[in-house]
């Protein structure tokens, strides 16, 4: 048992050691290792093993990028511990790590020639890779509002069109 849960699989290796494959857990943590043998009885090991939960996504500050990248875009979710992410992909490319905190990874994004949803995987060293399903769009260029409007009063003004 790993905590209060069972493991998946045991695999007796030898009298002096077993392997396990850890169940999915929910929460973080510290738990208590126990092993019973119908021959040798119950062993308890007292914080035996750390629980380290799978990093996830949840929200990105900014659901689209500019083509030429160079856009500031912060990933918030359950991230580590707040220094063990090495790197940070968006479509494929890394993207450079600003700051991050166990919630939060600051990045700016890399330049990626084409448009459409790209996949973004944090990658940590203690709680492994994480992929935002929802990820980020890119798209060829930020219109300029200001421009926009411009040419909208222009339009009206000469020809008496408002869209």
């Amino acid at each position: 048992m790993l905590g209060t849960q069972s493991a998946v699989a045991v695999t007796w290796i030898a009298t002096t050691r077993v392997d396990i494959i850890a169940p999915a857990a929910q929460t973080a943590g510290v738990v208590n290792v126990s092993l019973t043998s119908t021959t040798y009885g119950t062993a308890l090991l007292m914080n035996g093993y750390t629980i380290n939960v799978r990093p996830y996504i949840t929200t990105a500050s900014h659901p689209s990028a500019p083509f030429a990248g160079g856009m500031q875009c912060t990933l918030t979710g359950v991230l580590g511990n707040g220094s063990d992410i090495t790197t940070v992909f968006i479509g494929g490319t890394p993207a450079s790590i600003q700051s991050q905190t166990s919630t939060q990874v600051v990045v700016t994004t890399p330049a990626l020639g084409t448009a459409g949803n790209k996949t973004v995987l944090v990658r940590s060293i203690s709680f492994g890779e994480s992929v935002y399903g929802t990820g980020l769009v890119y798209n060829p260029g930020a219109i300029d509002i200001s421009l926009l409007k411009v040419v909208l009063l222009l339009t009206f003004l000469l020809f008496g069109i408002w869209c």
